[in-house]
């Protein structure tokens, strides 16, 4: 699927060199006009919501949301430079955000497509792309797995907890470093590749450069539960106990929607388990609020970030 997108692209005039200036724009509409949609879609609970605005939480959350962003590019574009990549940082980010946006479309292979067709088209390899592509999925869940994991050994638990899962959460930390571990890891994703008929993947990395996106990541998974947390006290109000109940609902219902990769976007099974969980700290509307306002705020943070980076580095 991939090469044939890639084939009809090639067939069409070179778009990303004539008009490469008009592509942020063209994804800062497209992420805006999704706010208006989910906006329109749940207007209802919007206007009936008893709102108790706090200014302070919500510029709070959203220089969280934009930080956590900007991370996250930064991330991809170290991942892709450790893999041999010679584009600047800047631009890795630029494009990192331009195909973030395209997974609102139907289909993932639309983002997997066009992070592939952009960074193809500035020179770099795509089993660069690819590669980095699988890696970065495969941190982010496990990066996920480990704050997941600590928090829930931070929260207090039931006597019932304390015997059936703590163990089992105890067992998680050292199987998240061992899979972290570079041979682990990549025979652990080319069984997976070969079980769905595609080519492995070969990287020449250290166990130093895993650990080091190991960490990265896990402060965006910390800095994404600020987002939330105070987004939700900045619309209806929480107390900051409920913090480590919000953190390890964010990775948890984050981590299940990376994994079912076929939705675009994760539209709806995050929602779906977040707003689930998050009712254990927080009344019914609040939940179902938050997590829809989330949604928003994570795309407007985008858009923040692509105006930010919107001029590419001239080389």
């Amino acid at each position: 699927m991939i090469n044939r997108l890639r084939q009809i692209f090639v067939q069409l005039p070179d778009l990303y060199r004539r008009y490469a200036a008009q592509l942020t724009p063209v994804a800062i509409g497209l992420a805006l006009l999704f706010v208006a949609a989910l906006v329109w879609q749940n207007h209802i609970a919007f206007l009936t919501f008893q709102w108790r605005l706090n200014p302070a939480s919500l510029a709070l959350s959203f220089i969280f949301c934009v930080l956590t962003w900007l991370l996250f590019g930064l991330n991809w574009g170290l991942v892709t430079r450790q893999l041999g990549s010679s584009l600047p940082l800047r631009d890795s980010m630029r494009i990192y955000f331009i195909s973030t946006v395209s997974q609102f479309l139907p289909g993932r292979v639309w983002y997997l497509a066009t992070r592939l067709y952009l960074y193809d088209r500035e020179g770099v390899r795509k089993t660069i792309t690819s590669v980095a592509l699988v890696l970065e999925t495969a941190i982010v869940v496990l990066s996920g797995i480990l704050v997941y994991t600590v928090v829930r050994l931070i929260m207090p638990a039931t006597a019932v907890e304390q015997q059936a899962v703590r163990w089992l959460l105890i067992l998680l930390i050292p199987l998240v470093g061992i899979f972290s571990y570079p041979t682990v890891l990549l025979k652990a994703l080319n069984a997976l590749a070969a079980r769905f008929g595609k080519v492995g993947l070969t990287a020449q990395l250290s166990y130093r450069d895993t650990l080091t996106w190991l960490v990265f990541y896990s402060l965006n998974w910390l800095i994404g539960g600020l987002v939330l947390f105070y987004l939700l006290d900045g619309i209806g109000g929480l107390p900051l106990s409920a913090f480590l109940t919000v953190l390890a609902g964010f990775c948890l219902s984050s981590v299940i929607s990376q994994l079912l990769f076929f939705v675009p976007g994760g539209l709806g099974v995050r929602e779906f388990a977040l707003g689930y969980l998050l009712t254990t700290v927080a009344p019914l509307p609040l939940a179902v609020i938050g997590v829809i306002a989330f949604r928003i705020w994570l795309i407007l943070g985008e858009v923040v970030c692509l105006i930010l980076l919107a001029r590419p580095v001239h080389r």
